[in-house]
C-alpha cells in the first residue's frame, strides 16, 4: 500500500512539474521539449504498470473496466499533449504556447543587427522597409513572403533592407532608422514606412489615457489556470475559444485618436520622421495598415485621418483597405488568434508598391 501511494505521489509531482515547465521556461527550446517529453514518457510508463499491477494482476480485477477507462484517459492525454508540444501557430499578442513555439521556429533567425532579414549590403539605390510587426512579417513563416521581399524579388535593381521591429511605434521606428544608418553607413534613397493603429498607444498612455492592457487567463480559477497555462493541448484549445479582449482595446484606440492633445503629440512623431527624410533627401512612402479584422472601424478611427494628414504633407501613401476589402476576414488575417496580415495581403501590398515605385 505504501509503495502504491509512493507511485501515485510521484506521478502527481511529475505531472505538476510537466505543467510548470512551460510556465517558467522557454517552451520553444529543444532541451526543454526533450526534458518534458522524458517526464511525460515516464508518467506514461508508470501509469501503464500501475494498471497492470492493480487491475490486471492485482486485487482490483473486478474494477478492470473502470481502470481501463481511467488509464485510457491518462494515456490519451499524454499522447495528445506530446503531439501539441510541436504544433506551431502564431498568436498576435504572444500569449499562447503554440505561439511561442512558432516564434522560436519561424520568427528567427535574425541578422547580426537584430532584424529578421539577411545581412545588409552597402549598396547604392537602397530602400529601407521600416515598421512594426507587419513589416517584420509576424505570422508569415517565410521571409520571402513578406511584402518587402516580394517587392525586392521583382525590383532587383534596388537594395532592399527590412528593419521592421515588432512592437515599435513611429518614434521608435525613427530612432531605429537613424541608428541603422549610423552603424551601417548605408544611406537609403527611399524609405517605405509602415503605419498601424497601435502606433499611438505609448503616446496615449504617457499622457494619461487609461488602458489596463490585456489580462490573459483572468477568467480562470487558480487551479484551472495551472492546467491551461501548462498544457500545450489545453492552452491551444483555450485560445481558440472566442476572446473578449478586442472591445476595450478598440475603445482605447478610438479615445486616443479623438483626444486632441494625444493626437497632436503623436502627429509630431510622424512629422519628425517626415522632416528627417526631407533633410536627408530620402523619398518617403507610407503604407497604412488597418485592423485586418475590422476595416470599417479602422477607417472610422484612424486610417482616413492619418492618410489625410500625410497627403497634406505631400507624402505618397498606400491605403491597404481598398486592396483587401473584397477579401474575407479569414483571407485577410494569419489565423483567428493572429490579426496580422496574411500572405495574400502581403502580395497585394507588394503589387501596389510596385505600381507606385516605377
Amino acid at each position: 500500500m505504501i509503495k502504491l501511494l509512493y507511485k501515485l505521489f510521484l506521478i502527481v509531482i511529475l505531472l505538476l512539474i510537466a505543467l510548470l515547465i512551460p510556465c517558467v521556461l522557454s517552451p520553444e527550446r529543444t532541451s526543454i521539449q526533450l526534458l518534458r517529453l522524458v517526464i511525460l514518457f515516464y508518467i506514461f510508463c508508470e501509469v501503464v504498470l500501475l494498471f497492470i499491477n492493480l487491475f490486471v494482476n492485482g486485487k482490483w480485477k473486478k474494477f478492470t473496466n473502470f481502470g481501463l477507462i481511467l488509464v485510457t484517459f491518462i494515456v490519451s492525454f499524454i499522447i495528445i499533449e506530446s503531439v501539441f508540444m510541436f504544433i506551431a501557430r502564431s498568436h498576435g499578442s504572444g500569449y499562447t504556447l503554440a505561439g511561442q513555439i512558432w516564434n522560436g521556429k519561424y520568427l528567427k533567425p535574425f541578422n547580426s543587427l537584430g532584424f529578421r532579414d539577411k545581412e545588409p549590403l552597402k549598396k547604392e539605390n537602397s530602400i529601407f522597409f521600416v515598421g512594426d510587426s507587419f513589416t517584420e512579417g509576424f505570422g508569415i513563416k517565410r521571409r520571402q513572403d513578406r511584402f518587402s521581399d516580394i517587392f525586392a524579388s521583382k525590383k532587383t535593381n534596388f537594395n532592399c533592407i527590412n528593419i521592421g521591429k515588432g512592437g515599435s511605434d513611429t518614434d521608435e521606428e525613427l530612432n531605429i532608422t537613424k541608428k541603422f544608418i549610423k552603424k551601417t553607413k548605408i544611406n537609403p534613397k527611399k524609405i517605405i514606412l509602415q503605419y498601424f493603429g497601435n502606433d499611438i498607444d505609448r503616446k496615449a498612455m504617457s499622457l494619461g489615457l487609461p488602458f489596463d492592457g490585456f489580462k490573459p487567463y483572468s477568467d480562470l480559477s487558480y487551479f484551472s489556470k495551472i492546467f491551461v497555462k501548462g498544457s500545450f493541448f489545453l492552452n491551444y484549445f483555450y485560445w481558440n475559444l472566442p476572446r473578449k479582449d478586442v472591445v476595450p482595446y478598440t475603445d482605447f484606440v478610438l479615445n486616443s485618436y479623438q483626444n486632441e492633445l494625444v493626437f497632436n503629440k503623436h502627429r509630431n512623431d510622424i512629422l519628425a520622421f517626415i522632416d528627417f527624410c526631407k533633410i536627408q533627401k530620402i523619398e518617403l512612402i507610407v503604407i497604412v495598415f488597418p485592423f485586418m479584422e475590422d476595416l470599417k472601424i479602422s477607417k472610422k478611427i484612424y486610417t482616413e485621418k492619418i492618410i489625410n494628414f500625410l497627403n497634406s504633407k505631400q507624402i505618397i501613401t498606400i491605403d491597404v483597405i481598398p486592396l483587401v476589402e473584397k477579401l474575407s476576414i479569414k483571407d485577410r488575417v494569419v489565423n483567428n488568434n493572429d490579426g496580422h496580415a496574411s500572405e495574400i495581403v502581403h502580395k497585394l501590398v507588394a503589387k501596389e508598391l510596385l505600381k507606385v515605385i516605377k
